[in-house]
């Protein structure tokens, strides 16, 4: 081999070192990306989940006695319409 092909097989060895670790380092970089934003989809899940259900009530009467404290000691006539709208489904009657 001649000196300018062992000079420029160098040159290539070198370059491709050099893009190899860059390519290391920008998958390292992804990956750590892709874990946080799993991690933030993972968090996003467990509060989307963790809502408490809303009780089911056998009759409006079953709702009355059990929100009667709210409706009729601190709200007045209008609360316990105020009661069932504050939830985006209210409350489930059977």
């Amino acid at each position: 081999m001649g000196k300018k092909a062992k000079e420029h097989r160098k040159k290539v060895q070198k370059r491709n070192e050099d893009l190899k670790l860059r390519q290391k380092k920008l998958m390292t970089e992804l990956q750590e990306q892709f874990n946080k934003e799993m991690q933030g989809r993972a968090m996003r899940m467990k509060a989307l989940q963790s809502k408490a259900p809303l009780p089911v009530y056998a009759s409006t009467g079953d709702f009355v006695a059990q929100n009667y404290e709210e409706i009729f000691q601190k709200g007045g006539q209008d609360m316990a319409q105020k009661l069932i709208n504050s939830s985006d489904d209210g409350p489930k009657f059977r």
